[in-house]
């Protein structure tokens, strides 16, 4: 469902007579949840901030390293985990005797931040000119110390500054006494801020940081916690909102992020609220997930890692995506990959049969007798070598049957008649000694008969694979492989979800000749294995 059909229904649901429209879809369900203010907002309200033993260190390293004046402080964290959020909260929390800058927008030239320094701390802005500007700074900085004042400069978003800028803030790190630093500096910023710090133009200025701490995501038990918290600093005094299976949905889309439970929940409520429920379920989470496009059909028509390129319309019932269930395929270039490499031993193998067909007919032209065992051999080999996998060869696939059953009809060539004669001057070369033939009377038969007796076991062996991975293969499942010994199928590989591990295995029991099933399909898939 698109979000244009929920807030269709959120209005036709404000619009009815027990409903009262106040203007937006939060303040809708505020009343109608009974919150004193929305709980989900994506703004950095510093009475929102929920704290665990990650948030009260990184806490704790800001205010020790301001209070103590250890010059420079580094706190990452991954987009949405509350970097600003909790800049703010230690802005709000110091004292009179702290004045703070805080920079905000980064993609600044030193000379530019200089002068939103100087601006936030009331003071006057010389003409551009940098020394200038350093020199007032550094004045201010002596006068705050004397009267037992602490400036610092925190700078958020600070992974965007430019090499230039942050030479610059180090050399700010300068204006110092012989005792302790005159400007306290917070870079605050995401990832990428280490990785460019970690750069070798940059090392003076990673030597200087004296504190550093990373913001990490929420683990999954730590969710609901977060969720009632900021449910009741919203007011919120009834029972129990979210369902567990939907707290655990929302763990699942969210990764732990704490923006996006914020945007997971906020839709979540607006979908229930449209619907009429007072209880956040697990379906009702799905739908937001799939309307914010968190899910496998989030990426419908484009190639993202774990995103299917096909619509919910064209699966079919044994593939088809349930809900809260992720992509898990593997990339479509792994995909193209494997299809691309199918078709070059298909070629290989074409090649290989015509090879030996050629040999076959010489050998039917030398060895008329032989030539039924050894086209029955023959025909064995061929099927190995089409359907062979990564795994060398010893399990027919689903995809390969396909070939193999085309191929395979090719075979059937009808042995040489016993009772027509070789030519006569074939039969004058080939003509055996007497001992020879006395030994091939007694030895011959009996090495036929072995030989027969296998190539029928193995061709209905191989038969048998060939019927049961055609019949998985109709599912429309891939990744299956089949291999069949003493009547039990026993089927190996990975699939995307126990529905189609299930399907796989009442594939396999269609086929008559089948008496057991042995199921040792896994479900999930490569990257997921790999992590």
């Amino acid at each position: 469902m698109c979000r244009g059909s929920v807030w269709r229904r959120v209005l036709l649901v404000s619009h009815t007579p027990d409903k009262e429209y106040s203007g937006g879809g939060s303040h809708m369900y505020s009343n109608y949840f009974g919150f004193r203010e929305t709980p989900f907002n994506v703004t950095p309200d510093p009475d929102f901030l929920w704290t665990n033993a990650t948030y009260i260190e990184a806490y704790a390293t800001l205010q020790y390293g301001i209070e103590a004046k250890k010059g420079f402080i580094v706190i990452t964290g991954e987009v949405g985990t509350g970097k600003t959020t909790l800049l703010r909260k230690l802005m709000r929390r110091m004292g009179s005797s702290t004045h703070s800058v805080f920079i905000f927008n980064t993609y600044l030239t030193f000379n530019e931040l200089l002068r939103l320094t100087l601006r936030d701390l009331g003071l006057s802005i010389p003409a551009d000119d940098r020394i200038s500007m350093i020199e007032q700074l550094n004045d201010y900085l002596i006068e705050q110390l004397s009267v037992g004042n602490v400036v610092c400069l925190l700078i958020d978003e600070a992974q965007n500054l430019s090499d230039e800028a942050l030479e610059g803030i180090r050399l700010l790190s300068n204006l110092e006494t012989d005792k302790e630093k005159l400007l306290q500096i917070v870079l605050m910023g995401q990832p990428e801020l280490k990785e460019k710090l970690d750069r070798p133009q940059l090392r003076q200025l990673k030597q200087r940081v004296v504190l550093e701490c990373e913001l990490a995501p929420l683990k999954p038990g730590e969710v609901r916690s977060y969720i009632d918290f900021r449910l009741q600093t919203a007011g919120y005094e009834g029972p129990a909102l979210f369902g567990a299976d939907a707290i655990e949905r929302i763990a699942f889309y969210s990764r732990g992020i704490p923006r996006l439970i914020n945007v997971i929940c906020d839709n979540a409520l607006l979908n229930a609220y449209a619907g009429s429920q007072k209880i956040v379920t697990r379906p009702v989470v799905e739908e937001a997930a799939r309307d914010l496009r968190l899910g496998k059909h989030a990426h419908v028509g484009t190639e993202l890692p774990g995103a299917a390129s096909e619509p919910a319309e064209r699966e079919t019932a044994d593939t088809a995506w349930e809900p809260g269930e992720m992509e898990i395929d593997p990339p479509v270039r792994h995909r193209e990959r494997r299809r691309r490499y199918g078709r070059i031993f298909a070629r290989v193998g074409l090649v290989m049969l015509l090879i030996l067909i050629a040999l076959a007919a010489a050998g039917a032209v030398f060895y008329p007798k032989d030539a039924e065992s050894y086209l029955a051999y023959l025909k064995t080999s061929v099927e190995d070598l089409i359907g062979m996998r990564e795994d060398n060869g010893e399990h027919a696939t689903a995809g390969s049957t396909r070939r193999a059953a085309e191929i395979a009809p090719a075979l059937e060539v009808k042995p040489a008649d016993e009772s027509e004669a070789a030519p006569p001057d074939v039969e004058s070369r080939a003509q055996p000694s007497a001992d020879a033939s006395a030994r091939d009377v007694t030895k011959k038969p009996e090495k036929q008969d072995r030989s027969r007796a296998f190539n029928n076991r193995e061709g209905r062996r191989k038969k048998l694979e060939l019927q049961v991975a055609k019949a998985i293969q109709n599912r429309a499942i891939e990744g299956v492989t089949v291999s069949v010994i003493e009547g039990a199928a026993v089927l190996d590989g990975r699939v995307e979800t126990e529905r189609q591990k299930l399907a796989a295995e009442r594939a396999a029991r269609s086929v008559p000749e089948v008496t057991e099933i042995q199921n040792r399909i896994v479900v999930g898939s490569a990257l997921e294995s790999e992590r």
